[in-house]
């Protein structure tokens, strides 16, 4: 049979403990996920500048083929059908792609709003996370802490009284050697 590690067991032995750490927790969280999203807004925003340089280009490139072909008109070279069904669709394909990148925006816009209101949940449950570690911690001290000190005193005291009557016995393995 193989064994495997145990994992981490939380401190449950008392509530002020628990409680002290569970604030510490939240705290944790309450710092990790805005950084993550910070991060995700920085990516989805560099995305759509890229696409925009990149419909940017397309249209300078449609214009000056439209210049050329009004041009040639102005000096009476007719446009085939062929030609002109290819500016209506690469119109059409620029319109597309204007309206996806209007709709991811309208997108983030509406993600950005979600994320303030989650911002705002965060401070709140940052704050009582903040009680939450001061409360626990200082209970622990309070009403645990302090006794468990007093009781290890007294046994260490207890200890030195019984251990100060006997003699101090160096035994030659125990001895510390000078270099």
């Amino acid at each position: 049979m193989v064994n495997l590690p145990q994992l981490p067991q939380p401190p449950t032995d008392n509530l002020y403990k628990f409680t002290a750490i569970t604030g510490v927790s939240l705290l944790i969280v309450c710092i990790i996920i805005p950084s993550y999203w910070t991060y995700t807004d920085t990516m989805a925003a560099e995305d759509t500048r890229a696409k925009t340089r990149m419909l940017e280009a397309e249209q300078k490139i449609l214009r000056d083929d439209i210049v050329r072909d009004t041009e040639g008109i102005i000096q009476g070279k007719p446009i085939s059908k062929t030609k002109d069904e290819e500016f209506q669709a690469r119109l059409n394909q620029q319109r597309l792609k204007l309206v996806e990148i209007q709709n991811e925006n309208e997108k983030g816009i509406k993600e950005l709003w979600l994320k303030l209101v989650g911002q705002i949940f965060l401070v709140i449950i940052s704050v009582f996370s903040i009680f939450l570690i001061s409360k626990g911690f200082s209970d622990w001290e309070n009403k645990l802490q302090k006794y468990q000190d007093a009781i290890v005193k007294n046994e260490a005291e207890k200890h030195a009284k019984d251990d100060s009557n006997k003699p101090l016995i160096i035994k030659p393995n125990e001895q510390k050697r000078s270099s």
